[in-house]
Parts: structure tokens; sequence; C-alpha cells
């Protein structure tokens, strides 16, 4: 839980620096912030899910992908810097792709050695359902970011903003249901 934690504080910190920033002072920052957020959303989900999963064989595949996909978005980023976007919609929508992949290993592992009978009383069930709903929500988002005027970015990243809430709800769910659980572990 410690990694969703940090997870929610630098989601904090990128959009408070993205809501405060003058784009003409600073025109590669949205697009540095952005990438680099995109960095870390990947590196915290992929290892929050890599520490619950316990098929070995899995654990692997994840760790496999997650540096082959950093390499990519660090290339990329590196490459685009002179060319200043607001959004890295290849490595957004990438991550999006291998998280959704990712959730539905998890699912898939816990059919096969299932650590309760009803999965919704897991705190990481909540997780993984925001993860997904996340990801599957943005995916579409992320895929023409770059292609939207600023009018669509504004109509469209509405949806980002719902599907974001909802996802901090259900990861607010999980703590209160890890936090209730440790409570009766010690009364």
């Amino acid at each position: 839980m410690q990694v969703l934690f940090i997870y929610v504080l630098v989601s904090l910190s990128c959009d408070i620096i993205l809501k405060t920033h003058k784009s003409k002072e600073f025109p590669n920052l949205t697009y540095t912030v952005l990438s680099f957020f995109t960095i870390l959303e990947y590196t915290f989900f992929s290892l929050f899910l890599f520490l619950i999963i316990r098929n070995k064989y899995l654990k692997r595949i994840i760790a496999f992908i997650s540096i082959l996909f950093l390499a990519f978005s660090l290339v990329y980023y590196f490459l685009n810097i002179g060319n200043p976007k607001k959004f890295d919609s290849p490595s957004a929508s990438i991550e999006s792709i291998l998280i959704i992949g990712f959730c539905i290993l998890f699912l898939f592992d816990q059919l096969n050695t299932p650590e309760i009978v009803i999965i919704y009383e897991s705190h990481r069930f909540w997780v993984i359902t925001g993860f997904l709903i996340y990801m599957a929500g943005g995916l579409f988002l992320f895929i023409y970011a770059d292609d939207f005027t600023k009018e669509q970015k504004n109509y469209y990243w509405t949806i980002n903003s719902f599907i974001n809430l909802v996802k901090d709800i259900f990861i607010g769910v999980a703590i209160i249901m890890k936090k209730n659980n440790i409570n009766q572990i010690n009364m």
C-alpha cells in the first residue's frame, strides 16, 4: 500500500505543477511533467501488481515488459524534447494497454489460486478495478490526445478527470478496507 500512497503524492504534485506553471515561460514543462508522470505512474502500477501477483512466471513477464516500456518511454521523450508537445500520447497509450494486460494477469492468477472466496472483499481487487477503469476509460483519449485542438481537449479531458476520480475512490476504498482488516486482526 506504500506504493499507492507514494503514487498519490506524485500524482498530486504533478497536478499542482501543471495547474500553476505558465506555459509561455516553460514551453516544455507540460510535456516533461506528463512524460515523466506516465513513466512514474506505470512504475507504481506495475510495481504494485508485481508485488501482489504470486506466480513467478507472471512476475518475470511484468519485469521484462517493464524494462522495455521504460526504455521506450525515455527514448521517445528525449527524441521529442525539442518538439514541444502537450502530451506524450504513444507512451500513455502503451502504458494503458500494458496495465490493462497486467490487471488481467492478476485476475487470472486469482482464478488459479484464490486467496479468498469473494474477491471483492480483498483490497487488492478494488485497486485493480480502479486501475482497469482508469486505463480502459482513458485509452482512446491517450491515443488521440496529440491530435486534439484546445477546445476538444477541454471538452474530452473531463472524461479523464472523471475516471481519475473513480480510480482514486477505488484506491480509497482499498485503503479503508486494508486499514479495517489490520484493525480487526489487532483486536
